[in-house]
């Protein structure tokens, strides 16, 4: 299973799970201790297993040999200490009984020790950590639990001690971020783990290629499989179902639970291949009576937030072990029992979505039979069904640790007549209609939009939807998309999950058009494995995010052939991973675009790895303007001459390509058969070895462009394109003052200036003289309250009353609004807001693509480029990149501010 690692908010890296209190070595994280480490996984994702193998492989020397004791405390016993006081002496010694002869504090302090509190998501504790509470130092000093945790939390108590904490990511905000040194998710299976799983378990070959096709052709359930348990659940129900030719799995959460709850009710009386529905039928009616007293304490249990119970539960809800559980076949499949602490014997579900789904169960029976006191808690506003519903729905949002997620989605469920039906002898009384579903679903919606909750609280919502069989709530997002309203980074979370279950493969994902943040857009990558073209076009993604990219790549499910990623850092770390994913079996990318993303020659000798490897399929590279010099060439030289090597088209335009490289070129590529029919070495210093080359590349059918072929593009970065522009007095606004030559200030009097056609005689703003095709690149400096630095077509209106001409707000220019602190882009109306400089950086700088159709805008600070936005024109029809006009660099000002051009060296 994938562990990833954030230890910063940036950062998402895998790591094992043994190495989960080592010293991070990624790049830009400074080298420190680790102390505490919280985990987060949804339920049953596999925390505990994780723990448990961490433990194991210490105890049998494979990993951790330093570590002296581990102590793990399972927050779901430690609650029967709720409210009792012990030293953490006291409290070890309860779980640990051997630890009673060890009474020297010394010990403790002078031994490497692992504390691992299994679990937070289950906590009775209400951990005080801003309140004044007793200061601990000592293991022989009692106090309540709670404050024997936060003590170690807070280093108080023995401080050399390192704590491993796990939880549902609902719940992890109890732990104040302060506290953590390390935050890590688990993140389930992945598509090879997942077959690998289903695999192990159906040994039957002909079987198991059918059940994993139709898993597939249920893309939700395919997702979902990413949870351990939901696949041992689901391989439970598949080898009863699966197994028989023609027959359907199910589509939902709610009816999958369902027939493995009758599949373990009918293992005591029939094997499975043999049980027809006239069985289960009689299976149910005959257990009818047991299963609602389990329902009944698995719904009691859970309104307590209980996951453990004692026999006194069980009597209350008239459960008799040996006569309900045993005889049933109910227990060690649904419900078991254990011996903790204290030799006291306590009872739990299997796991706790089975306890949810019963929970679920009950209240639908309990309703559906008038049995409305037993609902008092929902605080129901009605009687009929969409009632129950939506209070449900307002219910499971108050729930501070997500605990009723599971519990509402199986609710929502049990509405639908076609999940009554496999418990029609239970649920007598059939609820459904259409207009209590529809009224519930546009509840479910309003909620969405409504509460600003964590992603793990909306994507839970739009899985309610999933299992109401709605779908809506694509298209109503898409609609919300071209809004150009600003999505949270939970709606993106949810329309990247909408796009991943969508049964229609999209021809082409644009990153760009989506009105997010930084994080939103990490958290929408994702989605590319359902498209074949991936344009993740200036993203601000950085090397953390190709490990997202590497699991789509590496996935069987991807559909991506097409990916760009140009001007986003991704540095040679980034490339270093995609490289690894080019080689795998299952990537089929044809195409790459890595232009403009702070590459060095290291990357190129990682990526010739992968092309001369015989499985990657990419025909098409480019690596444009990236600073790779000789050494990028020389490690592309050993792909480029061997037999593996599939590249078509590769572009090293702007690549700082020499004329020795040139002639390192001309050795590897004239003298051997090459697939190469495309080389761009344009806005390089080629020499008479590109001639040279590109002569000899035309016998052999391949075209070499070397245009813009001088020494003077051989500068590192984007300055390599910087232009000398010319402020054109005759398009000047009369309040602007053109007195210096490069300088434009906003004034009080109108200046002398001769009417002319090209004025802009109603918006304070100029253009430069020079309209540009090609690359270029220029530097302003603005000071004042607020000015606009863009570009615009020569045939924008000059004349216009209003604002209509200003730059920004029309379809023939395009802006960067300075607003003090606040920036933002413009382009006709449509407003994008984007993140301001670290730093009152007063310093922009304009990169122009113009057949690419590229507009980027930069922050300049002590010579470095931040990136704030690029704008990506398209013309044409079919449209393609590119603009239509030459473009004219000009600039907006308010009373008291100027822009000045500056000389770029």
């Amino acid at each position: 299973m994938d562990v990833q690692s954030q230890s910063l908010p940036s950062t998402q890296a895998a790591i094992e799970c043994n190495d989960i209190f080592k010293p991070s070595t990624e790049p830009g994280e400074s080298i420190r201790s680790i102390r505490t480490v919280m985990t987060k996984g949804i339920a049953g994702i596999g925390k505990s297993m994780t723990v448990q193998k961490f433990i194991l492989d210490w105890k049998e020397g494979n990993a951790n040999q330093d570590v002296d004791f581990i102590f793990i405390l399972p927050f779901r016993q430690m609650n029967l200490f709720i409210d009792d006081q012990y030293s953490l002496h006291g409290l070890l010694c309860k779980f640990h009984p051997e630890l009673q002869d060890i009474t020297k504090a010394e010990l403790f302090d002078k031994a490497n020790i692992i504390f691992i509190f299994d679990g937070l998501d289950e906590s009775k504790f209400r951990l005080k950590f801003n309140e004044k509470g007793p200061f601990i130092s000592q293991i022989t000093e009692t106090a309540s639990v709670d404050m024997l945790i936060v003590n170690l939390l807070k280093e108080n108590l023995l401080p050399s001690a390192s704590i491993w904490i796990t939880s549902r990511p609902a719940a992890a905000h109890q732990i104040p971020p302060q506290y953590i040194d390390r935050w890590t998710e688990i993140q389930g299976f992945n598509d090879e783990q997942k077959e690998q799983y289903f695999r192990n378990k159906i040994k039957d070959r002909p079987i198991a290629d059918r059940v994993m096709k139709q898993m597939k052709d249920s893309r939700c359930l395919y997702i979902m499989c990413r949870i351990p348990v939901f696949c041992w659940i689901l391989a439970t129900v598949l080898l009863r179902r699966g197994a028989k030719d023609n027959q359907e799995i199910p589509k939902t959460l709610t009816e999958l639970f369902a027939h493995f709850i009758v599949i373990q009710l009918t293992r005591k009386e029939k094997k499975n291949e043999n049980c027809e529905d006239k069985d289960l039928r009689h299976v149910l009616k005959s257990n009818k009576d047991v299963i609602l007293k389990l329902a009944e304490l698995a719904y009691s249990e859970l309104e307590k937030d209980n996951v453990v119970f004692c026999e006194e539960d069980l009597k209350q809800c008239k459960l008799d072990i040996h006569e309900d559980l045993e005889k049933s076949g109910m227990c060690t499949e649904v419900f078991v029992s254990e011996t903790v602490i204290l030799k006291k014997k306590v009872f739990c579900f299997v796991h706790f979505s089975i306890q949810e789904f019963l929970a679920a169960l009950y209240v639908f029976y309990s309703f559906s039979t008038g049995n409305l006191g037993v609902l008092k808690s929902f605080a129901m506003k009605g009687q009929q069904l969409h009632d129950l519903l939506e209070s449900a729905v307002r219910k499971s949002m108050q729930s501070q640790n997500g605990h009723l997620d599971l519990f509402l989605r199986f609710l929502l469920g049990f509405s639908l007549e076609s999940n009554q039906k496999l418990f029609k002898e239970l649920l007598t009384h059939t609820q459904e209609t259409s207009d209590s579903i529809k009224r519930t679903v546009q509840c479910i919606k309003d909620t969405i939009n409504k509460h600003n909750k964590s992603t793990e609280r909306c994507m839970n919502l739009l899985l309610c939807l999933l299992e109401l069989k709605d779908h809506s709530l694509h298209e109503e997002v898409e609609e919300y998309v071209k809004s150009g309203e600003l999505l949270s980074p939970a709606v993106c979370s949810m329309l990247a999950y909408m796009m991943l279950v969508s049964e229609k493969t999209q021809e082409e994902f644009d990153l760009t058009k989506y009105n997010t943040t930084v994080k939103g857009r990490v958290r929408l990558v994702i989605a590319v494995r359902s498209c074949k073209k991936g344009r993740l076009a200036s993203c601000n993604l950085t090397d953390g995010s190709c490990k997202t990219l590497v699991s789509v790549l590496q996935s069987s499910e991807s559909h991506l052939r097409e990916l760009d990623l140009t001007n986003n850092d991704l540095s040679d770390g980034g490339v270093q991973q995609l490289s690894s994913a080019l080689s795998h079996p299952n990537c089929k990318l044809h195409t790459l675009i890595l232009a403009g993303c702070n590459l060095t020659g290291r990357s190129c000798k990682v990526l010739a790895v992968a092309l001369q490897s015989g499985i990657s399929h990419l025909t098409h590279l480019d690596l444009t303007n990236n600073d790779l010099g000789e050494a990028g060439v020389d490690g592309l030289s050993a792909a480029l001459g061997h037999l593996n090597c599939k590249l078509e088209i590769l572009k090293l335009s702007g690549c700082l390509v020499s004329e020795r490289a040139c002639e390192v070129l001309l050795s590897v590529l004239t003298p051997k058969p090459s697939s190469l029919k495309e080389l761009d070495l344009r806005y390089n210093h080629t020499g008479d070895s590109g001639v040279t080359l590109r002569s000899k590349l035309q016998e052999k059918g391949c075209q070499l462009n070397i245009d813009y072929n001088a020494e003077y593009w051989m500068k590192p970065g984007l300055r390599k394109y910087a232009c000398e522009l010319t402020l054109d007095i005759k398009t000047a606004h009369p309040e602007l003052d053109l007195s210096e030559v490069r300088k434009v200030t906003r004034v009080e009097e109108d200046q002398d200036y001769p009417d002319r056609p090209q004025r802009f005689d109603c918006c304070p703003q100029v253009l430069c003289t020079e309209g540009l095709t090609g690359r270029h690149y220029w530097e302003a400096e603005w000071s004042g309250s607020e000015v606009v630095i863009g570009v615009a077509y020569r045939s924008i209106r000059r004349k216009a009353h209003g604002a209509d001409c200003k730059i920004g707000l029309n379809d023939k220019s395009y802006g960067l609004w300075c607003e003090g602190s606040r920036y933002s882009v413009r382009y006709d109306k449509n407003k994008t807001e984007v993140p301001a400089p670290t730093s009152d950086c007063r310093r922009i700088a304009v990169y122009l693509d113009w057949p690419a159709g590229a507009l980027s805008f930069y922050a300049v600070s002590s010579g470095q480029l931040a990136h704030l936005h690029t704008f990506h024109s398209r013309v044409g029809d079919p449209p393609r990149p590119g603009f239509s006009e030459p473009i004219y660099p000009g600039f907006w000002l308010h009373f008291n501010s100027y822009i000045s051009l500056r000389q770029v060296i």
